[in-house]
């Protein structure tokens, strides 16, 4: 009887031991399957590092590429040696158009500020001049362009805003 019980004993340790030997296999599978997915990951974040890296290079080169006729004008107004006021005014108008036309295919393009009503999503209002003639937070003077590349704001315009005494007593 004791041998019957002690042999029942062994049979089920043995199953036990193949169990855990079975276990610890399919444990050593998932953790290699773990460590192909963690080099996987690892080399598909190097992959796309490097290609925005090489996108960045390439945008800045192209850009750089548009760029170059401004520069162009720019060397031969500073280059002039007997350029009166009025041939060097007439090179910086046309660098002037050169980069408007350069933002302009680069899809930039300026904010517009003068008449308009004051918006702090596009304005930076500098300077309040008291005024009759304009409209209350009416934008009367531009000191610096803001632009815009597509929906994003790429620098706001530094303006002038009026401040109308009638109306601000009106409203009160």
């Amino acid at each position: 009887m004791v041998d019957e019980k002690q042999t029942e004993e062994n049979l089920e340790v043995l199953e036990q031991r193949d169990d855990i030997a079975l276990l610890e296999e399919k444990n050593q599978v998932i953790l290699a399957d773990l460590q192909r997915l963690q080099a996987d990951f690892a080399n598909y974040r190097k992959r796309v590092n490097a290609e925005q890296s090489r996108l960045k290079d390439q945008i800045l080169a192209e850009f750089a590429k548009e760029f170059l006729p401004v520069v162009d004008n720019l060397e031969r107004a500073v280059s002039a040696k007997d350029a009166s006021s009025e041939s060097l005014e007439q090179g910086v108008r046309m660098t002037m158009k050169g980069i408007e036309e350069l933002f302009q295919r680069l899809g930039i393009t300026p904010i517009e500020a003068l008449g308009q009503q004051f918006d702090p999503r596009f304005h930076e209002a500098m300077l309040q001049v008291e005024s009759e003639e304009h409209a209350n937070n009416e934008i009367v003077e531009e000191l610096q362009k803001g632009y815009i590349y597509q929906d994003r704001l790429l620098r706001p315009s530094l303006v002038k805003v009026a401040l109308n005494v009638k109306e601000v007593k009106n409203n009160e």
